[in-house]
């Protein structure tokens, strides 16, 4: 099996992958399971590629060649349209974490030049990835008004196994620990490891528990 080089360039409406000194281009084209606004990429186990697409709520697998193998449905919700309050909201945040208000006087004020984004929809989710037992595990986006954000473990074929509500963010699933991280008052980051005793399943809902 051809390992998959980590050079990947995303170009308008799909990804181009490197494989040593082979080059395919995924989602492009009509038919073929066109990528509109590829947003999240992962490996398989089994060389194939899975890509989430921000205009639809499908993970779309591909083979290593390219072609479209399956579409696995989510159970997120479809992409909302970004609004201008979206992209005001977007300007603010970016404003509020740039610490070195000289370095934003002299090359920040570019933020202020956006008056439409890039992307006709807005992301869904933080992010998927594939498990230790070949599972997809998706996590979606931080309920500022709750303080938590939802996680799912979906099969290979896109029933959900399992699903959580918690405020632990950036949750990872290895197969002796499930990883998290927090930051401290003065805003270090800090990784836990939550050491697994059963089934992905079990774990994550003993985790929800803690």
């Amino acid at each position: 099996m051809r390992q998959l080089i980590l050079i990947m360039m995303l170009i308008l409406g799909g990804f181009i992958f490197i494989f040593g000194d082979e080059e395919i281009i995924i989602g492009r084209e009509e038919g073929d399971g066109t990528l509109i606004y590829p947003q999240q990429v992962e490996e398989g186990p089994d060389g194939n590629i899975y890509v989430y697409d921000l205009a639809d709520a499908y993970i779309k697998v591909y083979s290593p060649e390219g072609k479209l193998v399956k579409e696995i449905s989510t159970p997120l919700s479809e992409p909302e349209k970004v609004t201008k309050n979206d992209l005001d909201e977007w300007r603010r945040i970016r404003k509020e974490n740039i610490r070195d208000k000289q370095w934003y006087n002299r090359f920040g004020t570019v933020i202020e030049k956006y008056k439409k984004s890039i992307y006709e929809k807005g992301p869904n989710l933080e992010g998927i990835s594939l498990t230790p037992d070949g599972n997809i595990f998706i996590s979606g986006l931080w309920d500022d008004e709750g303080q938590k954000i939802n996680y799912w473990l979906l099969d290979e074929n896109g029933k959900t196994v399992a699903e959580i509500r918690t405020e632990l963010p950036a949750l990872e699933i290895s197969k002796h620990f499930i990883f998290y991280r927090t930051t401290d008052e003065e805003e270090n980051i800090l990784i836990h490891c939550f050491k697994r005793k059963g089934t992905e399943k079990e774990d994550l809902l003993r985790l929800e528990k803690k």
